[in-house]
């Protein structure tokens, strides 16, 4: 074999070196290269996200302090705008509950009368509240509407009223609705006859009750009577239909307890 001379030894050095550096970049050094651009670029985005935590902070600040100050300006409204649990208390055994209801409906007729009366006009026609059935695993159902709406709310038609007095009277007399305590009053209709200073005034009302409190007691008792008379039940909000009420629970009917409202 002929020896290879130093010229070719050394081309083939070279050419073996850049074989190695050629393998060396493609394996080793471009792959690692690679890397560490994508962690530099993800580092830039970490960093991104990290100088926009004190607004988020911030952001999440704010919004628990607009949500506590709707949660008590509610609970102010709440207070001034629903009757207590004294008069009317949705988580008691149903036998109590109807006892309380009775005198509820009476209270609060008597209370709209009086809101009237205080307003300066003459009542010609009063309001008349609604009843509800006999039976008292349906009283919550039927007159509070729930579960079919979010939260117990009776929805009470009270009828036509008529009242007597000046122009500026039967506007205040109206007017007052708003101020109605403990409950909220929706008033329509109104249309104005006779003669200044001695009009009548004649408009459509209705009240819409929010029990308080957090639970509902929720457990059947025996009951064997017809519910057939609904005594006035209201039908529910003008539009919606009636509420979904459900079958009368005897004593072998299934148990229950206090729960607590929806969203509460």
């Amino acid at each position: 074999m002929r020896r290879m001379t130093l010229a070719q030894i050394l081309a083939g050095g070279i050419v073996l070196a850049v074989l190695i550096a050629t393998g060396l970049y493609l394996l080793v050094i471009s792959p690692t290269q690679k890397k560490l651009e994508y962690q530099n670029a993800r580092n830039v985005a970490l960093e991104q996200v990290i100088a926009q935590r004190p607004q988020a902070e911030n952001r999440v600040r704010q919004a628990k302090e607009e949500q506590a100050a709707v949660a008590a300006e509610w609970a102010s409204y709440i207070a001034r705008k629903s009757p207590p649990t004294s008069v009317i208390n949705l988580d008691q055994n149903r036998w109590r509950l109807t006892t309380q209801f009775r005198s509820f409906r009476n209270k609060l007729q008597a209370d709209l009368f009086a809101h009237m009366r205080k307003t300066g006009v003459r009542v010609l026609s009063g309001p008349t509240v609604p009843g509800a059935g006999d039976d008292p695993n349906q009283l919550v159902s039927s007159y509070f509407n729930y579960p079919t709406l979010p939260y117990p709310c009776a929805i009470l038609p009270i009828g036509t009223m008529q009242v007597s007095g000046t122009f500026s009277q039967i506007l205040q007399h109206v007017e007052a609705w708003n101020r109605l305590p403990n409950y909220i009053a929706l008033t329509d209709g109104l249309q104005l006859s006779g003669t200044s200073p001695n009009l009548v005034g004649t408009y459509s009302l209705l009240v819409l009750v929010f029990p308080r409190g957090e639970y509902i007691n929720d457990e059947p008792v025996p009951w064997f009577g017809s519910s057939a008379d609904a005594g006035g039940v209201p039908m529910g909000m003008p539009g919606m239909g009636g509420p979904t009420v459900g079958p009368t629970v005897g004593p072998g009917g299934p148990a229950a307890g206090p729960k607590m409202l929806k969203g509460r």
